[in-house]
């Protein structure tokens, strides 16, 4: 039987101090099929996120990396034991680090590819785009959090901005 629980991808090179560097955390009620997942992806040359494939490229495959399960817990727990694992260990807001968003959305996959549109109501600037995480490092100022509960209509307003309908793919 598979494990509910985090998981970790880090570069076996990657000094304690320096986790963000290389590290990757995801959430999973299967953590051994999903590992499994990640590996076949990345020998494939197929892996949806881009910096650990070019990491797995470029030093020489699975052997680089350490799999590890870092913490197991109940399924209604994963999403914050997620973002607090990428939180503590840096590797989202760190370049280096793997993490393309904050987590805690279940499959990053499909939430950084879902289509955005916000409207700044103080200077009527519109925002859209399909990469949520990906204008929050560009745009600092805006929590990724906050952008998904606004994206999902659970609050009204976030620092002047309001969503806006579009279509989704």
């Amino acid at each position: 039987m598979d494990t509910t629980g985090i998981y970790m991808i880090s570069g076996c090179a990657v000094p304690p101090n320096q986790l963000g560097d290389h590290g990757y955390f995801g959430l999973s009620i299967h953590v051994e099929t999903r590992l499994e997942q990640h590996e076949s992806a990345l020998r494939r040359g197929k892996h949806h996120n881009a910096y650990l494939q070019n990491c797995y490229n470029k030093y020489g495959g699975a052997n680089y990396f350490v799999w590890d399960i870092v913490e197991q817990c109940a399924p209604d727990q994963l999403a914050q034991r997620e973002i607090s694992h990428i939180d503590k260990g840096n590797t989202y807001k760190n370049p280096k680090g793997f993490n393309l968003t904050p987590g805690g959305e279940g499959d990053a996959r499909f939430a950084a590819a879902k289509t955005f549109a916000f409207k700044d109501r103080e200077t009527g600037t519109y925002f859209f785009g399909t990469n949520l995480a990906q204008f929050c490092r560009e745009q600092p100022k805006y929590d990724y959090q906050q952008l998904c509960r606004l994206r999902r209509r659970e609050i009204d307003v976030y620092m002047d901005l309001v969503a806006l309908d579009c279509p989704q793919p």
